[in-house]
């Protein structure tokens, strides 16, 4: 396997929990409009990794990379939450640890556990190091969508940062912010670019599933 497919599947792994990062800083701009908001997700036990699945999950995006999306390729979640503890945690910058992936129901739910006193060079880092404790995670739930090819957008649902949840409808203006970070977004969604093979992005039980263009659904 190639050093550069290896450091890209890293790659891909880290950029969604700096997405995540940035999400939590800024929606801590917005804390005095946070109330007592239910809504609150709640995380299963992590699912059981291992490196054999980090391995197998690796060589089918290493695969797409080289060859494109040919047939429909499923990602379960335990094979996600592999690729997060095996190939995540060496890239991930200093103050995000414990990354977590969660199918629930239609939502891909991603979650880190934050250090604020580690966090530099991100969104107000201030804000975050004095209302966090070092326990605080930051939980985010997500339903990815393909409008157009080679664009996944990831549409926010639900953030929560320690006890806070964020209102729904403060959503959209809380990821629209993120464009003053270099951040790809539309509407309520992070725009992630991905190969132009893929057709549909879905969730089924407790798998990622990923469809070749040609045999997306209308």
């Amino acid at each position: 396997m190639a050093s550069n497919d290896r450091r890209g599947g890293r790659t891909g792994c880290a950029a969604l929990f700096l997405v995540l990062l940035l999400l939590a800083a800024a929606a801590w701009l917005g804390r005095d409009a946070i109330g007592d908001w239910m809504g609150r997700l709640e995380l299963g036990g992590p699912a059981e990794a291992s490196e054999q699945l980090a391995r197998r999950a690796e060589e089918k995006l290493n695969e797409v990379a080289r060859e494109g999306l040919r047939e429909e390729m499923r990602l379960s979640e335990a094979e996600l939450q592999s690729l997060l503890t095996y190939r995540a945690g060496a890239v991930l910058p200093a103050g995000i640890e414990d990354p977590r992936v969660d199918i629930q129901d239609s939502l891909l739910v991603l979650s880190a556990r934050l250090r604020p006193d580690e966090l530099k060079g991100y969104s107000a880092p201030d804000a975050l190091r004095s209302a966090l404790s070092d326990t605080s995670r930051v939980i985010t739930g997500l339903s990815p969508s393909l409008d157009r090819p080679g664009e996944l957008q990831l549409h926010v649902r639900s953030l929560q940062i320690g006890a806070f949840v964020i209102p729904p409808m403060m959503l959209p203006a809380v990821v629209g912010s993120l464009k003053a970070q270099g951040v790809r977004t539309s509407g309520g969604a992070v725009v992630l670019r991905v190969t132009p093979d893929l057709g549909e992005v879905r969730i089924d039980g407790d798998d990622l599933v990923l469809v070749p263009a040609g045999n997306a659904g209308p």
